[in-house]
């Protein structure tokens, strides 16, 4: 069933309502921050995979709304791809890197995570500059791979 272009748009604008309310919560009040207890490790995995999970999940819903059959078929002009990529993904990334930020990582880890994210973030200025650099190669592959030697399994920026 072929929806409507009124309807594909409706689609994503719902779509993205959470992302944007994740987005918005938490403190920006560093002192709450801090007082919050760290996780354990295995706790910081866990919340980092999920987040992932949904962003992705998003990232594919939003591709397949915007394009349908033109990316299975592989009739996208990277142009429209690389509007797409501006509108629907970078957003989604943005949220995603601060929603990662966000998370207290156990004391031990603190720097590590520090790095990966600020990684993630370098390599979200770098898409942003180049879209095409997320058609044609990966800026998220070094934050990806470290992410995953910190056991992060799900999170494919």
């Amino acid at each position: 069933m072929r929806m409507k272009p009124k309807v594909h748009l409706l689609s994503l604008l719902f779509m993205a309502l959470p992302l944007v309310a994740m987005a918005g919560c938490g403190s920006s009040s560093s002192d709450s921050a801090s007082a919050a207890e760290p996780l354990s490790k295995a706790g910081f995995v866990s919340q980092a995979d999920a987040s992932c999970e949904r962003a992705e999940k998003a990232k594919a819903r939003s591709v397949e709304q915007v394009f349908g059959s033109e990316v299975r078929e592989g009739t996208t002009s990277k142009h429209k791809l690389e509007m797409a990529i501006a509108k629907e993904v970078i957003p989604l990334y943005r949220g995603l890197v601060s929603e990662l930020a966000r998370l207290n990582p156990p004391v031990k880890d603190e720097a590590q995570v520090a790095r990966l994210v600020a990684a993630w973030k370098a390599a979200l200025k770098r898409a942003e500059a180049n879209l095409g650099a997320l058609i044609n190669k990966d800026p998220f592959q070094t934050a990806n791979d470290a992410a995953r030697k910190y056991g992060i399994k799900h999170c494919i920026l």
